[in-house]
């Protein structure tokens, strides 16, 4: 098995619970990771059964011996890795272990998770059986939408208080660039690796306009693409594809890209409580916060569906489309707002125009408390609807 996902988010406290402690090595040790690089074939042959190999996207050339080994030896649950990086997508993985591997894509805590509940939105979403109600008031000790936003869904980073959160994510983030991106690709800018970062952070929620953000930058576009790569592979940003239909003129073709973590988008931007009220990327924020929770709660539904973005050149937005495996579709608006009207439908009632037998819901998600119907098939949810009881 290889669980995979960016560093801190929990991969090793999950593998560890499938390994026992004295069967578990990192390649992040330098003497470790030296004996796997020199022979990879009898470093695994040492190993005990089950072993735990953390951070295996540090020598590549282990996964070679790993089929090797695994076609010798068929016996499920031998060897469980971790990695913080896309493993089979890393320069020098010369082989995908196809029908050898189960791979498991690891991503900061949902906040379901948060507050140990267990339930399915996406499913809801598509069965679309709602009725108006008033969500109960925070408790005293509750988050509200926009702490959870700031704090984002890394476990050690949640713990922390606003002013040692934000250490941590600049610890987190410097760490990530300067070891594992350099460790990854050739990087003849070291110092526009922080900029592009930061400059991700602020184009949150937008069209990845890989020539305009170049030319901020003053990097080459071949350049740009790389370093995005790069990041990409850590798992620092998340690209979110574009949705069309034969139905709908001219839709766009360009990824919405969005950082991995708002509360990591918040840090790099220092933005607080306070602040965030009033910057323009409170709205964009909002809609990554959403998106990612999204995301992130598609990976334990029942419901198998692929999340898209739509944009039109004559207009009109969807933030995030779902669409089923039977093609059946909903689609999802953000507005970081107490407040929601008819208006907040219009893209939601464009789609179901152009896609009626597909689509089956349109949502648009607020910081209110109700949750109320817009005529057939569309409804208001409050953001805290995902993780409410």
């Amino acid at each position: 098995m290889l669980i995979q996902g960016p560093r801190q988010c929990g991969k090793s406290t999950l593998a560890a619970l499938l390994v026992p402690e004295a069967n578990r090595v990192t390649l992040d040790d330098i003497q470790t990771r030296s004996g796997a690089e020199t022979d990879p074939a009898g470093f695994l042959e040492r190993l005990p059964s089950p072993a735990l190999i953390d951070e295996v996207q540090r020598v590549p050339a282990l996964m070679l011996a790993l089929k090797a080994s695994i076609d010798r030896d068929r016996r499920p649950g031998r060897f469980v890795l971790t990695g913080s990086a896309q493993v089979l997508s890393v320069e020098g993985v010369e082989d995908s272990l196809a029908g050898r591997l189960e791979q498991l894509d690891l991503s900061p805590l949902t906040q379901l998770e948060f507050e140990r509940r267990t339930r399915d939105p996406v499913s809801d979403l598509f069965a679309g059986d709602f009725t108006v109600q008033t969500l109960a008031p925070l408790e005293p000790f509750e988050a509200s939408t926009l702490e959870r936003l700031l704090r984002g869904g890394f476990p050690e980073a949640a713990q922390r208080t606003s002013t040692r959160r934000s250490r941590w994510f600049a610890d987190y983030s410097s760490r990530l660039l300067d070891r594992d991106v350099l460790e990854l690709g050739r990087v003849e800018h070291r110092a526009a690796l922080p900029r592009l970062l930061r400059q991700l952070a602020a184009s949150s929620a937008t069209l990845l306009n890989a020539t305009d953000l170049a030319r901020t930058l003053a990097l080459n576009a071949v350049t740009f693409r790389r370093y995005l790569e790069l990041l990409e592979l850590v798992f620092l940003t998340v690209r979110l594809p574009a949705w069309s239909s034969n139905r709908l003129k001219r839709p766009a073709k360009m990824p919405k890209l969005h950082l991995c973590d708002t509360g990591l988008a918040s840090a790099l931007l220092n933005l607080n409580a306070q602040g965030l009220e009033r910057d323009r990327l409170k709205g964009p924020l909002f809609e990554s916060f959403v998106t990612l929770e999204i995301l992130r709660l598609l990976a334990s539904s029942a419901t198998q569906a692929l999340p898209y973005h739509l944009r039109t050149h004559e207009g009109v937005e969807v933030d995030l489309i779902l669409e089923r495996s039977d093609l059946r579709l909903v689609g999802l608006e953000v507005k970081a707002s107490s407040n929601v009207t008819s208006a907040d439908f219009r893209h939601l009632r464009t789609l179901r125009e152009a896609e009626p037998e597909r689509f089956v819901g349109g949502y648009v998600f607020y910081e209110g408390t109700q949750i109320l119907p817009f005529g057939p098939q569309f409804w208001a949810l409050p953001i805290r609807w995902l993780w409410s009881a």
